[in-house]
């Protein structure tokens, strides 16, 4: 890397530009300022007297217009509201057909949930237990499990009552099924010789 030395020359700003071979043009003369006139400031104002109500709008200016624009939105209120209680009472019954092992739209079909004065869906509890009681085979299997056989003959003259078991039942059955079942397990096996 090569260093250029050069002599120093200092500038004189006020010179001119015209002595001593100075690159710089001759400073221009001072400009004279603008002056700007100074407006002291005011006092603020008093409040205004009370200005009396605008008189009423003439009855033909508009009025039927608003007032057809009125009914339309309030029409349009209704129905947002009803799909708004739609969409929540669907979703009620969704989270308890899951919650009671329900099918979901049999349930929809079955029960219509209530709502209070504020549009929330009341809960489906009651109607649930009182279905439930009624119709028991609504309820979806145990998941994991097999769905309990059907008791043979449900009319008043043949009482329901459970199947005889046999050896395959038997050896399909889990350890908690054979501890639940113990008892039939013990006669049919007693039987068997």
């Amino acid at each position: 890397m090569i260093r250029i030395l050069m002599p120093q020359r200092r500038l004189n700003a006020d010179d001119g530009g015209g002595s001593g071979g100075d690159p710089t043009p001759p400073a221009a003369p001072p400009s004279p300022t603008p002056t700007v006139p100074v407006v002291p400031p005011t006092p603020p104002a008093a409040p205004p007297a009370a200005v009396p109500p605008a008189a009423p709008p003439a009855a033909d200016a508009g009025i039927p217009d608003l007032q057809a624009r009125l009914a339309t939105l309030e029409t349009q209120l209704e129905a947002d509201r009803a799909a708004l209680r739609s969409e929540r009472g669907a979703r009620l019954i969704e989270q308890t057909a899951a919650a009671h092992g329900l099918d979901a739209g049999l349930l929809g079909r079955l029960v219509t949930p209530e709502f209070d004065e504020q549009g929330q869906p009341k809960p489906l509890d009651a109607a649930i237990a009182s279905l439930l009681t009624t119709y028991p085979y609504l309820a979806k299997p145990a998941a994991g499990g097999t769905a309990a056989p059907a008791p043979v003959g449900t009319s008043p003259a043949n009482p329901a009552r459970t199947p005889a078991l046999t050896k395959a039942a038997i050896e399909r059955m889990t350890p908690e099924q054979i501890n639940t079942n113990w008892d039939a397990i013990q006669a049919y096996l007693a039987r068997q010789g």
